[in-house]
């Protein structure tokens, strides 16, 4: 699949992207190749089972809508894809729906890049161009660590790592027990084709 690529409108007031450029990049290379893990980036069945319980969806158009959809059926994230070259690199907007002080942040940017390397891979994430005071860019890394992670491990053993599911936020000063426990999702093995 050959490269496509959409630019949104730029924004008044946002950061240079330059600024801001937290790069979770997973220390070592994985035993799978770029369609294993472009399929556990892109594709529902996976990203339910290892990123906060979400289901992606889009059609990875330039242009397209792209939702992280809690198991109700809610928005936990939405965004628009910039630019898709399956299966190296894939951009897109992130706009999160799932925190009351981040629902009016103008959106930010994530992309993932896959690097093959002989039998193996490696895969880098960059979450950048914050808006000003932007209150989700400080947990950038914490926050994406784990879900690389967790996808490594479905990927390299067919069981994901422990992982809470994504839930509106409420103020901790109304409700300081808003957070649901962190619980086991599907257990069932990953379909990934092994090499």
């Amino acid at each position: 699949m050959g490269e496509r690529t959409h630019r949104p409108a730029s924004r008044t007031g946002a950061t240079d992207a330059r600024e801001q450029q937290p790069r979770p990049r997973l220390p070592d290379l994985h035993p799978c190749d770029a369609e294993q893990l472009w399929e556990g980036i892109t594709s529902a069945e996976f990203t339910r089972r290892y990123f906060h319980e979400t289901a992606i969806e889009s059609t990875w158009e330039p242009g397209a809508p792209v939702l992280y959809l809690n198991g109700d059926g809610s928005t936990a994230v939405d965004g628009e894809v910039i630019e898709c070259d399956a299966p190296r690199r894939l951009s897109f907007t992130w706009h999160v729906q799932y925190d009351p002080e981040a629902i009016t942040e103008t959106p930010s940017r994530v992309t993932w890049e896959i690097e093959p390397m002989g039998e193996t891979c490696r895969l880098t994430l960059t979450h950048d161009d914050f808006p000003d005071s932007s209150v989700i860019s400080e947990g950038v890394r914490e926050g994406w660590m784990p879900i690389l992670s967790s996808l490594m491990s479905l990927i390299e053993t067919g069981e994901p790592l422990l992982m809470e599911a994504w839930t509106l936020r409420v103020s901790r000063a109304r409700s300081p027990s808003a957070q649901r426990p962190a619980h086991r999702g599907s257990r069932g093995r990953c379909r990934c084709p092994r090499r």
